[in-house]
């Protein structure tokens, strides 16, 4: 057995040996099918500019885009009778003498109206006015001719620009549409050369460029020029013919061309410098032969010679398309079979393509994955891995990114419009994100165009597509680099990692709250639909909900709110229940006793205890009414504090009153203004001088005791003495007044002798000692009565004067003023104090503070004393009041208000209370006697409560019930109504409308924001993994792009193509640093190193498109993503020999292990669904198409297998989304072509065009046998309609092949065959291009046809495609046409009712895929609410789960769900409407008229061309009659163009396959018509008869160009007719038209020509003849 290295070698030499195949024969200029043009045919063109040198750029060729421009205009009085051809190579202007001749008949009639005819003179007048005219028209010929030929020469030389440009235009399409089968290329040939060579023993004329140059043909969105340059590819060298023809030393001259082109690469080969290619021309010259010969013809202008016996090179130049050429795929396998052979390791993608299949049975890890569409799911200690698809997803893409994480690679089978780009979008991101390297890549671009479009723009710039253009992929490169080298160098990846585990926190918090919002919506929804036990009987919510409907009138009387737990149970039976209602009724109106406490009569005094009471609150009422009468003896509150607070207020009062009556004693009046002075605030400082004085009063008069005792007398002289002073105090020291040696003391001694103590003189010391006392206590009453007598002076006191003698009357005087100044000072202010603690206000005794008044205080005091000691009495009543505590009922309620209010009664005598007493104390003992029945009420109302029913419990006990009649509280069908309120209460609690549409907003904000986590991550991740990724090498050849970046900047013309070559090379180094590359394979071996595993996955897209030819691609990676469909188109081998195959079979695939899988004829993706078979996948969710377009593939190709989830808005819609055209008389030609076919294609087309409603839409064409008819359609199309548009439409004709992997809003089928050409059809191949074919539509398909389903086998493909138009069967039934009959159930009827009868457009029971939408409302401008209906019989709890998925999958594809359930409807219909209503304002849907019927699939038509094209073109123009190229007569209206000029058309309904009558609007089809067309001879009649074509009486002829109705309509007319016919379905097509067109002229302000007039009268009679009236 073969190592895998071995085989992998042997399969790059398959490759190799296959593009092996050349026939020099081949090497000839010219052949059908190839575009070819030398110099001559392209140079001197009109406005064609050839060597553009501009900035950064080098256009080789640039080919405007004009019109044609129209001949010039007649001179109106002669526009009707001149007949010109807008084809400047046509016939010259002539003169239509059919019309002048009608011309003159009616100007002559109007002219000689009044004249006989047959007057001879008039007749010669008549004459002479015919020469007139004709001459006149004769010379208005003349002069027109002159211009016209004028316009022809200018216009001839536009016409072949004209050509040209539609020639390259259809040649651009054809590039692309072959991209993917047999591609082409177009080459700029420098240097053709003819030689006669020979070969397989014969001889053939060689003639070809030998140097070539591969051209870049694209579109200016701007002018719409095309232009062409060259690829930034080197030039090559054409050897390959003589090297097949072993032509001695072709090997050697061709090595030594190319060293010479390498070495001169700062001079490129261009066609417009001889220079650059004129040496090598002579030097393949002259070393190829000897005798041949290098000739300069461009300047001569010379012809290239025919081939001869010796090789002549020419500097002849020639642009031309061939088979893509394969140089340098054999260099790119050459390369990457040397690094094999050196050993380089093998990853396992490209590993597992040559090696044997294990026999081990497969085990995968178990990984789960959470993202924005999952949360994840925790399998022992793993946690969930991050998914980093920024887009939604489904759980194939997961399980693609699960299979790639454990195998080699993974095989997907996407069937069409399953979402590849969209999963692979999303591999990439997550892949970036993981920092790996991702190439994409596909045999052809139209896969990868939009591939990029799909990943956000956070992460776009790591990716980079080279396609089509070289220019767009180095623009590419260099914003990938420029933004690379500047996020790189800003990147810290500190702060990024830190960022991504701020997300990674976000996303899991994100994540944690969504999963408690299902749980908690699945807990809600579960309720609502599984059954529950009422009674014992099994019951769902609705129809619970049913019954609290029904039973609301009946039992709504049961108030109390009760569940369906076992606790709630009805508490008895109904025999308990009947003595319980008996209990009641016995009681009647003592019920009120059941839940009342009534006590015991003996428990209360006896009658003469209670009058004694009575006495005595009777007497404590009277004070205390005495006291209310003066508002201000009122006390605060009768507390045991205030009544402190008056005896305290009582004891001040008491002293105030003492004090005040010593004061009244004196008779003085002093004392009581010291008084009033001291308590003003003026007399401030001599009240506190009096103050201090008091202070030492009392030191004064304790002084006086002493002297009282022991009387001193003494001369009043002796005080003023000092001497003798001096001598007194000396005698109390000594006992002797004077000493020995006394001087001056005389008068002392004399008055010393007067001093006496008790009376007689003082002798002992002591006794002076006494004297000394005294003389000092005179002293100091002195300075008392002086300072006495300053200090009161302003207080009204009276002066104090003496001595110790006087000290008596001061002592009075002070005291007085003392108790004056208390009272002001202490007890005025203590009194009020005090008041205010008891009283509410200040007594008014108060106020003036007399004895009188604080007598009658006191008295007051003295009466609030005396009414607490009679509080003993209210203190019994509270006791009897609180025997009371606990009982209630009337009785009790009776005898609390004999307590209240008679007992303490002072107008009620005794003996009546004692009466009244005795009554309630008998009715308490009555009461007593009925306690057996209010226990039993007792008992059954606390069983009622026990169990849940409170309220009922309450008004058992409470309610009374009349002796006779029902028992209204509690009824015979009390247990009926407490089943229907546990029911009801059961619907409350499972009721979680609010709750569920507040986390249905909040699961909305949790998920965008999880998506932007997640974008945020991807981006952070990816480019921090760039950064780590970014080696010094990489960012040395980033640098280096840099440069070579600049430098193309800086060139123009060549140099600017040099340094884009430059640039490549460069890329080529730094293709490293881009994590992320697209390109088709050939691209890869152009702009990839052939470094083995230098990518972490390789996808392969559109692989049934590719072949082992994607090896190189594959080789680059580690892994290998294989994305194809083996029912969609695979490669044709039909082209290789089968003895060729069976060659290349045996020399390299005979030890291969999956050889079989490795022929020509095997595309890619069947080789890797075997490989990887065990981790196949299949995408089986449609998004591209309608479902009745899908339905087909769907059906035929893949079993149902498929789920369609494109329900189009409605604005893209196009009803019906199936057309089916039969093109009558339609044939198929020797070369595969149906002409008609093609012309009612292009008439299509035009009309999508031109219709507003259309704008934008994108269109294509397939041909369902061969490309030929492709190319037909294309050619037509482009001649017809405007290619700027048809380029804005992205237009393209093709084969299958040709759409693989890419859509388009309009796709056109054009069968081809005929019914005599129309062999039958089947086998894989062609179910393959059917497939592609009838699923490339996203909102219109159009089958263009010329058979019948009878012309057809059974067994051919077509059959069934016919049939699908027939009956496309979108559903597995026939769907209902009245759509309220399509309602499932009648809770969906009743909503779509409720909708409708609102306005609101409503189409129940949506088909998305495998799923059903119970029903969706739409609004304007695209939007829609999806409605699901739960809880009816087909939505169970078994259901719910199914449910939440499908809205999942339905939301990823853009849907916005409202759900409701069924028993929340039936109980608030009108409020769950309302808020449903809201919902639809609030998101913008508004009423827009409801439809009845459901819309239909298909529409059919028949085409066909007209019998006269001249006279139908004629008929509503408003220009002069035109020629086109062919001769035939044209009016093109460019402002309405008919949908489909050579068609007659007719509506009819279509239903089910059979044509029937009118039916509603939007199901039409359409049918063959027949059409008479009339035709205007020339004619000479006499004057006096009308032409037969207008069909009008004679005498009516002289009006019937000025018709008085014809000329009085208005332009609103004309469309109302149009408008009228149309929806009537009178007239034919061509006159709707024209009725539209002549009101556009109209509103114009335009007259109906004289040559529209008549056509307008028959218009007008057969229109108001089929029943149209004309109004206003």
């Amino acid at each position: 057995m073969s190592e895998p290295r071995e085989l992998l070698v042997g399969l790059l030499d398959y490759i190799k040996e296959q593009a092996k195949v050349i026939d020099p024969r081949g090497f000839v200029l010219g052949g059908s099918g190839v575009f070819l043009r030398r110099r001559k045919d392209v140079a001197g063109f009109f406005g064609v500019e050839f060597d553009l040198r501009v900035e950064a750029d080098h256009i080789w060729m640039r080919v405007p885009r004009l019109a044609a421009e129209p001949p010039p205009p007649v001179p109106e009085s002669h526009r009707a009778v001149i007949s010109v051809s807008a084809n400047p190579e046509g016939s010259l202007p002539s003169l239509d003498e059919k019309v002048l001749n009608w011309e003159l008949n009616k100007a002559i009639q109007n002219r000689f109206a009044d004249k006989s005819s047959d007057d001879p003179d008039v007749q010669e007048e008549i004459q002479r006015f015919r020469a007139n005219w004709w001459e006149k028209a004769r010379r208005v010929l003349e002069s027109y001719t002159l211009t016209w030929k004028s316009w022809s020469g200018t216009e001839r030389e536009r016409r072949k620009t004209i050509a040209l440009y539609g020639d390259l235009f259809t040649l651009m399409h054809q590039m692309e549409a072959e991209q993917t089968n047999k591609p082409q290329e177009l080459v700029w040939g420098i240097g053709i050369s003819t030689w006669r060579l020979a070969y397989e023993k014969g001889e053939f004329s060689f003639e070809y460029p030998l140097l070539t140059q591969t051209i870049e043909i694209s579109l200016d969105d701007q002018t719409m020029a095309i232009e062409l340059r060259p690829r930034a590819t080197d030039t090559r060298v054409e050897f390959d013919a003589l090297t097949a023809c072993h032509v001695e030393g072709a090997i050697e001259v061709e090595k030594a061309v190319i060293a010479h082109l390498n070495k001169h690469k700062d001079r490129p080969v261009t066609p417009f410098d001889p220079g650059s290619y004129s040496d090598v021309l002579k030097l393949i010259a002259g070393n190829l032969d000897s005798e041949g010969l290098y000739k300069e013809v461009l300047q001569l202008a010379e012809a290239v010679p025919p081939a001869g016996d010796h090789l002549v090179v020419t500097d002849a130049w020639v642009m031309l398309t061939r088979p893509r050429a394969v140089n340098y795929l054999f260099e790119d396998l050459k390369h990457l079979e040397e690094k094999l052979n050196e050993g380089c390791d093998i990853p396992d993608g490209p590993m597992a393509l040559v090696s044997q299949p294990s026999d081990e049975p497969l085990t995968f890890q178990s990984i789960s994955f959470r993202g924005i569409s999952s949360r994840g799911e925790q399998s022992g200690s793993h946690k969930p891995q991050e998914l980093f698809f920024p887009l939604p997803y489904n759980e194939e893409q997961v399980t693609i990114v699960k299979n790639l994480s454990h195998s080699a690679g993974v095989a997907v089978q996407g069937p069409p419009g399953t979402g590849k780009t969209h999963t692979i979008a999303n591999i990439i991101c997550h892949y970036l994100a993981l920092g790996k390297r991702v190439l994409v890549t596909s045999r052809g671009d139209a896969a990868l165009i939009v591939l990029q479009e799909k990943i956000p723009d956070e992460v776009r710039a790591l990716t980079v597509a080279l396609l089509a253009s070289d220019r767009e992929g180095v623009r590419q490169f260099q914003a990938s680099i420029e933004t690379i080298q500047h996020r790189v160098s800003q990147l810290n990846p500190e702060v990024t990692l830190r960022e991504i585990e701020r997300s990674k926190s976000a996303i899991d918090r994100a994540h944690s709250e969504l999963l408690s919002i299902d749980k908690r919506i699945d807990e809600i929804a579960l309720h609502q639909l599984s059954e529950v036990e009422v009674d014992g009987v099994p019951m769902r919510a609705q129809k619970l909900a049913e019954l609290v409907l029904t039973g609301n009138e009946l039992h709504g009387w049961f108030d109390d709110t009760i569940t369906l737990c076992p606790d709630n149970a009805p508490p008895f039976d109904d025999s308990e229940a009947g003595r319980l209602r008996e209990a009641r009724r016995t009681l009647g109106t003592d019920l009120v006793y059941v839940e009342r406490r009534v006590p015991s009569a003996e428990s209360f005094p006896s009658v003469s205890e209670i009058s004694r009471l009575h006495d005595l609150l009777a007497e404590k009422k009277r004070i205390e009414l005495e006291l209310q009468r003066d508002d201000q003896s009122s006390l605060k509150a009768f507390t045991a504090q205030t009544l402190e607070g008056v005896r305290e207020l009582l004891k001040s009062t008491d002293e105030a009153i003492a004090l005040l009556m010593d004061i009244e004693e004196t008779s003085e009046e002093w004392p009581l203004s010291l008084r009033v002075k001291c308590q003003q605030s003026a007399f401030a400082s001599e009240r506190c001088a009096l103050e201090e004085l008091l202070s030492g009063l009392d030191e004064l008069v304790n002084a006086r005791a002493e002297f009282l005792m022991h009387p001193v007398s003494l001369p009043d002289e002796l005080l003023d003495n000092p001497k003798a002073v001096e001598a007194i105090r000396n005698a109390a020291l000594t006992g002797k007044p004077f000493g020995f040696l006394s001087f001056g003391v005389g008068d002392a001694k004399r008055h010393l002798q007067s001093v006496m103590v008790d009376g007689r003189p003082p002798i002992a010391a002591d006794e002076w000692a006494h004297v000394n006392r005294f003389v000092s206590l005179h002293g100091q009453v002195r300075t008392f009565c002086t300072r006495w007598n300053t200090a009161t002076e302003l207080l009204s006191v009276p002066p104090l004067n003496g001595g110790v003698a006087g000290l008596r009357q001061i002592e009075l005087v002070a005291t007085l003023a003392r108790k004056a100044h208390r009272l002001a000072v202490h007890y005025d202010s203590l009194l009020a104090r005090q008041a205010l603690e008891v009283f509410r206000a200040m007594p008014q005794e108060l106020v003036g503070g007399t004895r009188s008044e604080l007598d009658a205080l006191r008295q007051r005091l003295i009466q609030i004393l005396t009414l607490d000691e009679l509080s003993q009495a209210p203190i019994k009543l509270a006791q009897l009041a609180e025997r009371l505590a606990g009982f209630s009922g009337p009785v009790v309620d009776a005898m609390r208000s004999f307590f209240d209010s008679s007992l303490g009664n002072g107008s009620l005598s005794t003996a009546g209370i004692a009466s009244q007493y005795t009554e309630l104390l008998a009715e308490l003992r009555r009461i007593a006697g009925l306690a057996f029945e209010v226990g039993r009420i007792r008992e059954g109302a606390k069983m009622i409560e026990a169990s849940g029913a409170p309220k009922l419990a309450i008004r058992v006990r409470s309610v009374p019930v009349a002796p006779s009649g029902d028992d209204e509280t509690f009824p015979v069908t009390w247990r009926e109504a407490w089943n229907w309120a546990r029911m009801r209460t059961h619907l409350d609690q499972i009721e979680g409308r609010a709750e569920l549409r507040s986390l249905g907003e909040h699961r909305r904000e949790l998920e965008v924001g999880l998506a932007r986590f997640y974008r945020e991550m991807v981006a952070k991740s990816a480019w921090l993994a760039t950064k780590r990724n970014a080696t010094p090498r990489i960012l040395q050849a980033l640098a280096g792009y840099a440069i070579a970046i600049r430098r193309i900047g800086q060139g123009t013309g060549p140099n600017a193509t040099r340094y884009r070559r430059d640039a490549r090379q460069s890329m080529f180094d730094a293709a490293g640093a881009v994590p992320c590359w697209i390109m088709n394979h050939s691209r890869i071996s152009e702009a990839m190193p052939p470094d083995i595993g230098m990518f972490d996955l390789v996808i392969v897209d559109e692989a049934s498109q590719s072949d082992l030819w994607a090896l190189p691609a594959i080789l680059r990676g580690k892994r290998i993503l294989v994305v194809g469909d083996d029912k969609q188109v695979s490669p044709d081998g039909g082209f290789i020999d089968s003895g060729r195959i069976q060659e290349l079979r045996e020399r390299f695939l005979s030890k291969q292990p999956y050889a079989a899988e490795m022929t020509p004829e095997k595309s890619l993706y069947d080789l890797a669904a075997r490989v990887f078979a065990a981790t196949q996948i299949m995408l089986r969710e449609h998004f591209r198409c309608v479902p009745p377009i899908i339905a087909y593939s769907n059906r035929v190709f893949y079993k149902g297998q498929i789920y369609p989830l494109r329900i189009p808005r409605a604005s893209e819609r196009i009803e019906p989304p199936l057309v089916d055209i039969f093109v009558e008389g339609g044939t198929r030609d020797p070369h595969d072509r149906n002409l008609q076919e093609a012309e009612a294609i292009a008439d299509e087309v035009n009309a999508i065009l031109a219709d507003e409603k259309l704008k934008g839409r994108t269109i294509g064409v397939v041909s369902l046998l061969g490309a030929e008819q492709a190319k037909y359609i294309d050619s037509v199309v482009s001649r017809k309609c405007d290619a700027a548009e048809l380029h804005r439409r992205r237009f393209l004709c093709g084969d299958a092949r040709t759409f693989q992997g890419s859509e388009r809003h309009i796709m056109f089928l054009s069968l081809v065959v005929d019914s005599r050409n129309c062999k039958a059809l089947s086998g894989n191949m062609f179910d393959q291009r059917f497939n592609v074919a009838a699923s490339r539509a996203q909102d219109r398909m159009y089958l263009v046809r010329s058979v019948q389903l009878s012309d057809l086998s059974d067994k051919d493909l077509r059959s069934g495609l016919l049939t699908h138009f027939d009956n496309p069967l979108v559903v597995d039934k026939a769907e209902a046409e009245v759509l309220i009959d399509r309602c499932e159930s009648g809770f969906e009827k009743q909503v779509y009712t409720e909708l409708v009868s609102r306005g609101y457009r409503v189409t129940p029971q949506v088909k998305t895929g495998a799923y059903r939408i119970d029903m969706v409302v739409e609004g304007s401008g695209d939007l829609r609410l999806a409605i699901e209906c739960d809880g009816d019989e087909f939505h169970g709890a078994d259901r719910w789960q199914h449910d939440l998925r499908r809205q999942r999958v339905l939301e990823r594809a853009g849907w916005t769900f409202w759900r409701c359930f069924a028993s929340t409807w039936t109980l608030r219909k009108d409020e769950v409407m309302e808020e449903l209503v809201q919902y639809l304002y609030r998101m913008g849907i508004e009423p827009m008229g409801a439809i009845e019927k459901a819309s239909r699939f298909v529409e059919k038509r028949t085409w066909k061309r007209a019998e006269s094209p001249e006279t139908s073109e004629e008929l509503g123009t408003q220009r002069s009659n035109t020629v086109t190229d062919d001769g035939r007569a044209s009016n093109q209206d460019p402002e309405h163009p008919a949908p489909s000029q050579n068609a007659e058309v007719t509506p009819t309904k279509q239903e089910n396959g059979r044509s029937q009558g009118n039916g509603a609007q939007g199901h039409w089809s359409l049918r063959a018509t027949p059409k008479t067309v009339a035709r205007m001879e020339p004619e000479n009649q006499p004057i006096t008869k009308q032409p037969d074509l207008f069909a009008v009486e004679k005498q009516d002829s002289m009006q019937i160009a000025s018709h008085p109705t014809v000329g009085s309509l208005k332009a609103q007319h004309w469309f109302a007719m149009a408008k009228w016919a149309k929806e009537k379905n009178y007239l034919s097509p061509w006159q709707r038209k024209f009725a539209f067109d002549l009101g556009m002229r109209v509103n114009r302000g335009q007259e109906i020509s004289d040559k529209q007039s008549p056509y307008a009268v028959q218009l007008l009679e057969e229109a108001i003849k089929l029943g149209y009236e004309v109004s206003g």
